[in-house]
């Protein structure tokens, strides 16, 4: 194993290797007049020269750092619409995300070449010439160090930085080996959803576990834990999946999200049909209790809705109507007749 590839699997916080980040001169610096006799000074380049020459600078330094993650490309890699980004963006993308679209223009990418290269465009590479190849993936590699690297990352790697254990038998290998090496345990969650080479998890205790589903992990501010269903005391990954299971395993009232109530739950059918009775005009006929979901918004479209399903069939010979409560509400109003009305039932 290489030192480069050892070093990608030891770190402990992902398998980015940083390096010295590019200075900018300032431009005080850069236009100083040096102490040289008077025949040897050089003209001062004009405010123009200035400015045509500082964006090349910047574009030598934004070549060489990852748009996506922002760290200082070592390898890079490339596909047919030549963006770059760095080898383990790439390899994270395709590998993770199972996602082959450049990041950049999101040009579909059949194959990539992971190169050392910062200049070569990927019209310049005869792919079936190169040393190595992951065929899964679809990447090339012009180098065997970057290649092995790449190996290495996708490997079930320990998370403890002071382990090099690998374990050919997946997820439930590494779980145990974890458990019984280190004494710690990894959260089944985050191994299943977040998108992380396995050496980038992190390792907990039962109680910091605890704390991490309850409440998130003190080093990471932006993850407050993992939501739970207040039904099934059942853990989730992130509220989608909470609103997905919700979805299919509890009911919603659909009069209320008309009314724009949204994400409002109920165990089951029979707490809902409680919800129905208190809150809304449940036909209460055994045939429509039978049916489900036989409710309505308001008192007219009950009545009318008895009036057509359940009323006698000798009512509707004789033309009996059916009686209806009105409510009025707010300032005074007038009938036709021009008499002043207060507001309440007729």
């Amino acid at each position: 194993m290489s030192e480069n590839a050892r070093q990608q699997q030891t770190h402990a916080g992902g398998a980015k290797r940083k390096g010295k980040k590019n200075t900018f001169v300032p431009l005080s610096q850069f236009n100083a007049k040096p102490n040289v006799a008077p025949h040897q000074q050089m003209a001062t380049p004009s405010p123009t020269q200035q400015e045509q020459k500082q964006p090349e600078v910047e574009s030598e330094t934004e070549d060489k750092v990852c748009f996506i993650c922002a760290e200082e490309i070592t390898c890079y890699a490339v596909g047919q619409c030549n963006h770059r980004v760095c080898h383990l963006c790439s390899l994270r993308l395709r590998a993770l995300y199972k996602n082959r679209a450049c990041a950049y223009c999101k040009t579909e990418l059949p194959s990539v070449v992971h190169t050392r290269s910062s200049t070569k465009q990927f019209g310049d590479f005869t792919l079936s010439t190169l040393p190595a190849c992951d065929k899964r993936l679809s990447i090339y590699f012009d180098d065997l160090e970057i290649h092995e690297d790449a190996l290495i990352l996708l490997r079930f790697n320990c998370p403890d930085p002071n382990c090099d254990v690998a374990c050919s038998g997946g997820w439930p290998e590494l779980k145990n080996h974890v458990r019984k090496t280190h004494g710690m345990v990894m959260c089944e969650l985050c191994t299943k959803y977040k998108k992380l080479f396995t050496h980038e998890h992190n390792l907990y205790t039962p109680a910091t576990l605890a704390r991490h589903n309850r409440e998130g992990d003190p080093d990471d501010p932006s993850f407050r834990g993992h939501p739970s269903c207040g039904f099934c005391r059942e853990l989730f990954y992130g509220q989608d999946e909470l609103f997905e299971h919700c979805r299919q395993h509890h009911e919603q009232c659909f009069l209320c999200q008309r009314n724009g109530i949204r994400n409002q739950y109920y165990q089951n059918y029979a707490e809902l049909e409680n919800h129905f009775r208190n809150d809304h005009y449940l036909c209460r006929h055994p045939q429509c209790l039978e049916k489900k979901f036989v409710v309505f918004a308001t008192d007219i479209d009950f009545k009318a809705h008895e009036m057509e399903e359940h009323r006698d069939p000798s009512a509707k010979r004789r033309g009996e109507q059916i009686q209806l409560n009105f409510t009025y509400a707010g300032f005074p109003s007038r009938d036709f007749e021009g008499n002043d009305r207060r507001g309440g039932r007729r």
